[in-house]
């Protein structure tokens, strides 16, 4: 591959075992994805999946969050109120964002999520993706807290926790779940305290390791592939085209013009003191 001797600076790589460490690395931006993160977590997939030595991924986060979502401070498309903006464009760079995640749902390997602190928006969606979720009982697990969007993050919940449970999360402005619901609800697979998750994620990889890769890969295909027939990745795509009419929604013009004045902490301050309305 063309970047295969790329250097990588927001994420980090490193192996015990059989078992790779893939680490989110911007501990100063809670681990907020941008687009080199996004760019660089595809090509540490694409080296581990060429690697025949390794078996299993832990996913993690350094700092103190697993992923505060989409970094907001990232260039995105103008809203469609201004004369030169096109909602398609917004659209196209949603799928692409959201088809970038899914590099974690189609690598061939297992990949285990070790979440930690906040877990937000894209970063529940990696979460999803994963094939094996660990948290911790304080870790929050929500949606952002701003109404600006709808359709991308919380549909992919649903082969989880069921309709009504993400229903639950995406009707309430920012939110959220702790660690010990998300084991309860089904969102994730074991709640673990802080001081414990990474070695129980990396043992828990060794244990996965055990298994032949080739049958690593052939089962981990054979379940995805179930779940995608009940429509997943096809409803996945299907959000990015609701997130990008949500965005244009006539409600929430006041919302985005504060966020284009004020910015995004401000508005968020504003609206939590019930200054602005969506």
């Amino acid at each position: 591959m063309s970047d295969a001797g790329a250097r990588l600076t927001r994420v980090r790589v490193s192996r015990q075992g059989r078992v790779a460490e893939l680490v989110l690395n911007r501990p100063d931006k809670l681990n907020a994805i941008d687009a080199q993160m996004l760019s660089e977590l595809r090509v540490a997939l694409e080296r581990i999946a060429a690697s025949p030595d390794i078996r299993v991924t832990v996913l993690s986060g350094a700092g103190k969050s697993f992923c505060a979502g989409f970094d907001v401070a990232s260039p995105a498309p103008e809203p469609a109120e201004h004369a030169d903006a096109d909602p398609v464009d917004d659209f196209l760079e949603l799928r692409s964002r959201l088809d970038q995640l899914f590099e974690v749902w189609r690598h061939p390997k297992p990949v285990i999520a070790a979440v930690h602190g906040n877990c937000l928006g894209a970063g529940t969606v990696l979460a999803v993706l994963a094939d094996i979720t660990l948290v911790t009982p304080d870790a929050r697990i929500g949606i952002p807290t701003l109404p600006l969007g709808a359709g991308m993050l919380t549909p992919t919940w649903v082969h989880l926790v069921g309709p009504k449970r993400a229903k639950q999360i995406a009707f309430e402005v920012g939110g959220a779940i702790t660690g010990t619901e998300a084991e309860s609800w089904g969102f994730a697979n074991y709640c673990v305290p802080a001081e414990r998750l990474q070695a129980e994620a990396l043992e828990l990889g060794a244990r996965f390791a055990r298994t032949p890769a080739s049958l690593l890969i052939l089962k981990k295909a054979a379940i995805n592939r179930m779940v995608e027939l009940s429509g997943f990745t096809v409803g996945a795509q299907i959000g990015a085209l609701t997130d990008s009419l949500a965005h244009e929604a006539r409600g929430l013009a006041e919302m985005r013009r504060s966020v284009r004045e004020h910015g995004v902490r401000q508005t968020v301050a504003d609206f939590r003191a019930g200054l602005l309305d969506a």
